[in-house]
């Protein structure tokens, strides 16, 4: 049986790994390019040279990411620029990047390292993502979405 290394942090160990690859404007070294190139390899079933929902699924399991197919859908959807329904190398890689990036910055705002936003922690990433809501306009919006 294949396996295949994946760098990546897993709330489940509380050990963080950092990914040079997903550090905005850098380029991957060849070590790390060829890392993502045998995992791209190894869950490419089909040898396509794409990947398509079902395989992104699985090469997230990999990586200790749990994603519903409907989300790993969604996530291919943002990425696949030929509009096929799946994502070639360097999509995948800038995909599984965002993955990185959006999972470190979550864990940025955990402050308390519960494995879940509470409020204000939620308040507080989206103020850092861009989202400039004051207080009522948050709880507002928070309303709104549980309540459906």
């Amino acid at each position: 049986k294949a396996t295949v290394s994946v760098l990546y942090w897993s709330p489940k160990r509380r050990q963080k790994k950092m990914n040079p690859y997903v550090q905005q404007h850098q380029q991957p070294n060849r070590e790390l390019q060829q890392q993502m190139m045998n995992w791209f390899n190894f869950v490419d079933k089909d040898r396509s040279g794409k990947v398509d929902v079902k395989e992104l699924q699985v090469a997230l399991q990999q990586a200790g990411l749990r994603f519903s197919m409907m989300s790993c859908n969604m996530l291919l959807r943002l990425f696949d620029g030929s509009q096929t329904g799946t994502v070639n190398f360097q999509e995948f890689t800038n995909l599984y990047g965002w993955v990185q990036q959006k999972q470190m910055s979550y864990m940025h705002f955990d402050r308390d390292r519960s494995g879940f936003l509470d409020m204000q922690e939620t308040h507080n990433a989206l103020i850092h993502a861009g989202y400039n809501l004051d207080q009522h306009a948050f709880y507002a919006a928070v309303r709104v979405y549980v309540t459906g």
